[in-house]
């Protein structure tokens, strides 16, 4: 089993329901992959990492994406529904964080 390393971690406080999250992350050029075992495990060390940021929620949903072919592992904090009160983005490669992170920004 090959060994996957965290290199980058963005959190994101959103406040949007979370279609209009997903239409945003596909706009700048993301795309969904299946979440298999190791991204959860992944995410949860990010969650555990930043849990005071991010604990209080009812509910979280998990994707796996791609940016430029890279990998990027989302998980969203959702409250009252499908509202997405925050965004972990969690990348296994060097530098996809700080260009997904600039266009995102200029999205609002």
């Amino acid at each position: 089993m090959r060994l996957i390393r965290i290199y980058g971690i963005a959190i994101f406080s959103v406040n949007r329901d979370l279609d209009v999250v997903l239409f945003d992350m596909e706009s700048i050029g993301m795309k969904s992959h299946d979440v298999e075992t190791i991204h959860y495990s992944l995410l949860n060390q990010a969650e555990r990492e930043f849990k005071e940021i991010v604990s209080t929620y009812e509910k979280a949903r998990d994707y796996v994406l791609s940016y430029n072919g890279k990998l990027i592992l989302v998980r969203f904090f959702l409250k009252n529904g499908n509202r997405v009160s925050k965004a972990i983005l969690v990348s296994t490669r060097c530098g996809i964080i700080r260009g997904i992170v600039k266009k995102l920004e200029k999205l609002g």
